[in-house]
Formats: C-alpha cells, structure tokens, sequence
C-alpha cells in the first residue's frame, strides 16, 4: 500500500499520508496544495484538509502546473496519440474555468498563459480577464526563458513574442536555436 503513496513530513510535525497510487505529482510554492494523479485521475488537494476535488478522470499523462498557490492549470480529455486536450484553469475552492480547447502544448506566466492549438497556432489568455490574443500561426515550436516567450514558425522564422499580441522578427532561417538565461543563439 505505501509503495506508491505519498507522504509529507514538517519540522515538528507528523508524517502525514497525503495520497495513495500516486503517479505524478505537483507541488505549489508553499507546500500547502498539491496536484497528484492516482489511479489515472487528476486531483487537487489543500494539504491542511482530508478533501480533494477530482478535476479529470483520465489524466493520460496530459501536463499540470501550478500557476499561483491557489491556482493550476491542467488539461481534460486529453488524447495523448495526437497531444492535444482541453485547457482548464481551477483555483482551489472554487470551480473550474474553461481556457481553450484542441491545445497541444502552453507556457505559463503569473498574469496569463501562452498555448499552441492544434492547428499550430499561437496564442495568449489572460488570467483574469480571458482576454484570448491571438500571437502567430503556423508555430513549431516555443521556448520560454526569463518572462518570454520564442516562437520557431513553419518557414525557420524566430520571433520573440508577448502577451499583447506584440512580435519581434529575430533571425530567419533557423535551423537550430538555444536559449539562455541571457541570450538567444539560433543558427
């Protein structure tokens, strides 16, 4: 029974079983809510109390991250042969919000979120608004570093993108890039 459970221990205080048949897990900053997948289903679960919402019966292995500590971003009915699911967004204690739907891949920020729908287009949804801005078509490929967003279209053009729809033309061509904490390097 413990092979796959999850425990959590504090300074000064009892172990504490959180989870059974755990698969993947996800904790926010503080360490008081985490998100667990158990027996395929994905939950969300305040450390402090014994309830948890049950927000997707069949994760399938679709991405989960936390945005805030109160708040995760996950995807529902997710078809993990073509990689691509519904987008929610749930804050703890209250219900779930629908973001998009048919998206293959995102990018999180404290204010919104960047995702790729299945027909490779690039997009923006603000958080608090649902203001949904549409960035750059025929995407390939994102990579985030330091608050921005790369985006590597069908014709090897790199952008460097934002939030307010907001794009910058870096190199074309490109053949293979890196990203670093500082800089871009494509060639």
């Amino acid at each position: 029974d413990n092979e796959n459970s999850l425990f959590m221990k504090k300074p000064g205080k009892d172990k504490i079983k959180l989870a059974s048949n755990v698969m993947d897990v996800r904790f926010n900053s503080t360490l008081n809510n985490i998100a667990y997948v158990s027996e395929g289903a994905l939950y969300l679960k305040d450390i402090e109390k014994d309830d948890k919402d049950k927000l997707a019966d069949k994760n399938n292995s679709a991405p989960f991250e936390f945005v805030s500590d109160t708040a995760l971003v996950y995807m529902e009915d997710y078809d993990s042969t073509n990689k691509k699911g519904e987008l929610f967004y749930k804050e703890l204690g209250k219900v779930k919000r629908k973001l998009a739907s048919d998206v293959s891949s995102f990018n999180l920020f404290s204010d919104g979120i960047f995702y790729i729908n299945s027909d490779k287009t690039l997009y923006f949804k603000d958080y608090i608004s649902d203001k949904n801005t549409k960035i750059l078509d025929d995407v390939t490929e994102t990579i985030r570093s330091k608050g921005s967003i790369f985006a590597l279209d069908k014709d090897k053009n790199l952008y460097k993108v934002n939030a307010n729809g907001e794009k910058e033309k870096l190199n074309q061509d490109v053949v293979k890039n890196e990203v670093t904490a500082d800089s871009i390097a494509s060639t």
